[in-house]
């Protein structure tokens, strides 16, 4: 039974990963950026989040096969840009950013920001 309807053994269901990412039945505060709520913990306001519903690579037999090296990828690149520069939000700019457009390919509207070098 999926939302009350019956499904046949063995039907693949997929869902979104807009839809899961912004529901309130899997994280507290869904349309807030907080890195802190992946840290877990057990005094944090986002222990009951479901992390596990985030699979940005796939799931199953047919997940990305490189998704390790992307992870690392991922890490490297947004701790070199935060330990060079300061990243500041143009809010005027970039007006809502979270009204955006998605079918089968997400239609982002720019994401503009002021980047100064970190004063050492």
């Amino acid at each position: 039974m999926v939302l009350g309807k019956w499904v046949p053994e063995g039907t693949t269901l997929l869902v979104h990963h807009t839809s899961v990412s912004r529901s309130p039945a899997a994280w507290t505060d869904p349309d807030c950026y907080v890195p802190e709520r992946w840290l877990g913990g057990a005094e944090s306001e986002y222990r009951d989040d479901r992390r596990d519903w985030h699979q940005p690579f796939s799931y199953g037999p047919r997940n990305c096969l490189g998704q390790n090296m992307a992870w690392h990828e991922m890490r490297l690149v947004a701790a070199s840009i935060l330990y060079h520069f300061d990243v500041e939000l143009c809010e005027r700019e970039t007006g809502d950013w979270l009204d955006q457009k998605c079918w089968i390919v997400w239609d982002r509207k720019p994401l503009i920001c002021r980047v100064r070098p970190v004063a050492r």
